[in-house]
């Protein structure tokens, strides 16, 4: 049996592609053909990617390639561009599963676009465009932009559909063994890749609350898994498992139990049989699913997993009333413009909730650091601000997997203020990513029934709006923004005391997004809704961030009437005017 070092790699072939890789760097330097270099390159990359502990050395390497690439497309495009779109989708790969998310999507954003263009030329490299599809969905999912991840995956659904009568051999299997791509019938390949690409699009309906059409996309995936006979790879594996346990899910979800139990029964077969031949494998897995908060149960269920300790005593209740007491009047104070007193108490708030060890401290003390990042913001202490913020959320992130039910919201709102804690100091990509997961966050809340949550969407997504704006996203943000403005619109007609300055934020916003596009007359309706809701006001103050409201007026006053409706822009002129003489 072949010597594996830690991480299970087999020692003396990464060896070998590292002694490779470090005589074509020496051949290869300041020569013009540096095409094998770049093979070399990938192969270590892959094989040092193939497990968690070589994923970061893995990423670097994949790095390198792409610049060995992308120095050769630049001379031959035709030539070498599907090379670069290949190693840029294995880089958004690594570092996605390094858990950054955002900083992927920029190289898989990348080779979708190259891939796109070359199966343009060479309708063989389809295969490789259908995977990069399907992989960009992922990292978009991950980053909470659902309606672009839907898109990119059904593209990749039709795409498997059209390549199952035919297959090619895939672009860098083609470079590695000195054979062009061959057309030919339909494979397990193909079949598994369809099956796999429908899974993606279930799982992804299923995550968006959208059961009923879930459904027919796994069935059909499930469809193709069995028609393999068995697993015959890890991912293989993987896919039918997590395609079974989401069809079980949303079976079940729309009432329909007894359809979901065949499925679930299979589920466990399907292990039964993976424990028969490859133990070590379904060890593997199994490993898998616990990093993610999961295992499965005799019966098939998967439950989420308990972390053990030791028995704790319970926190004392009088310690928890004062932290309490001290955290509410800090933010009393902080809203009466006092932030600095404010802070100090909430300063006292986190001094007494840290240092102890029971999970009801932990959250506390996280509460109180929320508090104090929002209190310290208020008073323009911004660094002070992120430091506190990204404290909380480090806390928040560590108990998910203990008490999800509890948790959850709470990670989701202070990720949504780090969000607003680093766009502050002009970390607008990172701002982003953390404003994208607290949307991920909150979906997940209100497609698992909680309409408590609702407000909390909506107020993420117009965040989430601003932060694609900051970035230069406009069509993203645009979209961010009606989807937010869409459920304000209905929170507000249930509850317009309650809703009146989300609605106002976000329907002012909304106009301003339609106009970052040039969409002058489809500025015109919210920036009326906005107007009427706070005419309803009379002189009262519409909630906070009343200066940037005005400053919104003031902006559609100046577009308005540089685009001819200069009725609009007095009103928008009247309107900015009156927020900032309540704002004093």
């Amino acid at each position: 049996m072949p010597e594996q070092d830690a991480r299970g790699l087999d020692t003396a072939e990464v060896a070998q592609a590292r002694s490779e890789v470090t005589r074509l760097r020496r051949a290869a330097a300041g020569a013009p053909e540096r095409a094998v270099l770049g093979l070399a390159l990938y192969r270590l990359a892959m094989l040092l990617g193939s497990t968690p502990g070589g994923l970061t050395e893995g990423a670097e390497l994949m790095a390198e390639a792409v610049a060995v690439f992308r120095a050769l497309t630049d001379r031959d495009q035709v030539r070498y561009r599907p090379a670069l779109a290949s190693a840029l989708d294995m880089l958004a790969l690594l570092v996605g599963l390094l858990g950054r998310r955002a900083e992927a999507r920029v190289p898989a954003t990348e080779a979708v676009a190259l891939l796109r263009e070359a199966a343009r030329l060479e309708p063989e490299l389809e295969p490789e465009l259908a995977g990069a599809l399907a992989r960009l969905g992922n990292q978009l999912a991950e980053t909470g932009a659902h309606q672009e991840a839907l898109a990119r995956i059904e593209e990749a659904v039709l795409l498997r559909r059209k390549l199952v009568a035919r297959s090619v051999t895939p672009l860098m299997t083609a470079l590695f063994t000195q054979r062009p791509p061959a057309a030919g019938p339909s494979t397990a390949d193909a079949r598994a890749e369809l099956a796999s690409a429908l899974g993606d699009l279930g799982i992804k309906l299923e995550e968006m609350g959208r059961f009923e059409q879930a459904v027919p996309a796994l069935e059909e995936s499930v469809a193709g898994y069995r028609s393999l006979g068995r697993p015959r790879t890890p991912s293989d594996q993987t896919g039918y498992e997590m395609t079974l346990l989401t069809l079980t899910g949303a079976l079940t979800k729309l009432g329909r139990a007894a359809e979901a139990a065949p499925y679930r029964t299979e589920l466990v077969g399907l292990r039964d049989r993976l424990a028969a031949v490859s133990p070590d494998l379904l060890a593997s897995l199994d490993q898998l699913w616990e990093r993610h908060g999961f295992r499965l149960t005799e019966d098939g269920e998967f439950t989420r997993t308990s972390v053990p300790g030791p028995q704790l005593p319970p926190p004392d209740p009088k310690l928890v009333e004062r932290i309490d007491r001290l955290n509410s009047e800090g933010l009393t104070l902080g809203r009466a413009g006092r932030a600095d007193a404010g802070a100090e108490l909430l300063r006292e708030a986190v001094d007494l909730s840290g240092g102890h060890d029971h999970p009801a401290f932990q959250l506390l003390h996280a509460g109180c650091l929320h508090s104090l990042g929002l209190l310290l913001a208020w008073g323009g202490r911004a660094a002070e601000a992120l430091s506190a913020t990204e404290h909380a959320v480090r806390i928040y992130r560590h108990q998910l997997s203990r008490f999800p039910g509890r948790v959850r919201h709470l990670y989701a709102d202070a990720l949504d203020s780090l969000g607003r804690r680093l766009a502050v100091l002009g970390r607008h990509r990172e701002a982003r990513a953390a404003t994208e997961e607290a949307v991920v966050l909150y979906r997940q809340l209100v497609a698992a029934g909680a309409a408590e949550h609702i407000a909390g969407l909506a107020t993420a997504l117009n965040h989430l709006g601003i932060r694609c704006a900051d970035t230069d996203d406009h069509t993203g943000s645009l979209t961010a923004t009606s989807e937010a403005a869409d459920l304000y619109r209905r929170l507000y007609a249930q509850d317009p005391e309650q809703h009146r300055s989300g609605a106002v934020h976000v329907l002012s916003n909304l106009a301003l997004r339609h106009s970052r596009l040039e969409q002058t007359e489809q500025v015109l309706a919210p920036f009326r809704e906005a107007v009427e809701i706070l005419d309803s006001l009379g002189t009262q103050p519409p909630g906070s961030d009343v200066e940037q409201l005005a400053g919104s007026m003031e902006w559609l006053d100046h577009y308005l009437r540089h685009h001819g409706h200069r009725s609009e822009a007095r009103v928008a002129r009247r309107t900015a005017d009156r927020l900032r003489r309540a704002s004093r």
